[in-house]
């Protein structure tokens, strides 16, 4: 007796997702953003043709079926097919009718265990005592007033700086002892002013550690879209927007961008 198909709860791509193609060492590679997270999504050709599937097929045994045929000969499992259809709805790249996101919220109910009702508890505290506030469209102070300090991605430019903070990490070593001499006591450090000074200096070293992101991104032509502030739990920490550092071809220029607000911030303890 034949197995009844297993369904796919109706499970299709959200429309708002934004799709942008490009090549890779291993071939095409499809990435998507979420206009909402802002989250980038990375799949192969092949993962995206079966997401797109799911616009006409309802069982994993249909995709397949439409698999095989359409990409031989190679050849997929189920379970890989299930281990994509579930972390592209972990991602929030898919969406589901509202019977069907019923039906699954009284499975996971049934069968959740005590660490899962943990995860979602937590999920739901973060969500209460974190926000995310936009301020403004940062690309027009990008490419005026903040267009020069892109000169210090250049290749020169970022050897010397390189060799800064390494003198600077060599004169700490040597006047290590003098250093830790200067530093205050506890019950300086613990003083009202000194935890507001504290709190100055955090804010402002995310704010150029964030900005050597943004700044890398425009070398490289990625577009910056947004800027602002992320308050969780009481700690405020300035946020830019370079998602679509994703959409870049080349490998070693997504790493820069990602290094860009650490390199920021080593040049300013090399200065300091």
């Amino acid at each position: 007796m034949n197995q009844p198909a297993r369904t796919l709860h109706h499970t299709r791509l959200r429309k708002d997702i934004r799709w942008h193609a490009t090549e890779d060492v291993s071939g095409r590679v499809w990435i998507a953003i979420d206009p909402l997270k802002r989250t980038p999504f990375q799949c192969s050709e092949e993962d995206y043709q079966i997401l797109r599937w799911l616009e006409e097929l309802e069982s994993f045994e249909q995709l397949e079926a439409k698999f095989n045929d359409g990409f031989r000969p190679r050849s997929i499992h189920p379970s890989t097919i299930r281990r994509l259809i579930h972390h592209s709805r972990h991602q929030g790249i898919l969406r589901q009718t509202q019977e069907a996101a019923n039906d699954r919220n009284r499975e996971r109910k049934e069968r959740s265990t005590f660490g899962e009702r943990a995860i979602a508890f937590a999920r739901w505290v973060q969500g209460i005592f974190s926000a995310r506030i936009s301020l403004a469209n940062p690309d027009a102070l990008l490419e005026g007033p903040l267009r020069p300090l892109q000169i210090l991605f250049a290749r020169r430019f970022t050897i010397a700086a390189l060799g800064m903070i390494l003198a600077s990490v060599c004169l700490v070593v040597v006047h290590y002892q003098e250093l830790i001499a200067c530093i205050p006591g506890w019950n300086v450090q613990r003083s009202p002013s000194a935890l507001i000074c504290y709190g100055v200096v955090f804010v402002m070293t995310r704010v150029i550690h964030e900005l050597g992101h943004a700044v890398a991104g425009k070398r490289y032509g990625v577009r910056c879209c947004d800027v602002g502030v992320l308050v969780s739990f009481g700690m405020i920490c300035p946020y830019v927007d370079t998602t679509d550092a994703w959409k870049t071809a080349s490998r070693w220029q997504r790493m820069i961008i990602a290094l860009g607000g650490i390199y920021f911030e080593w040049i300013l303890a090399g200065i300091a």
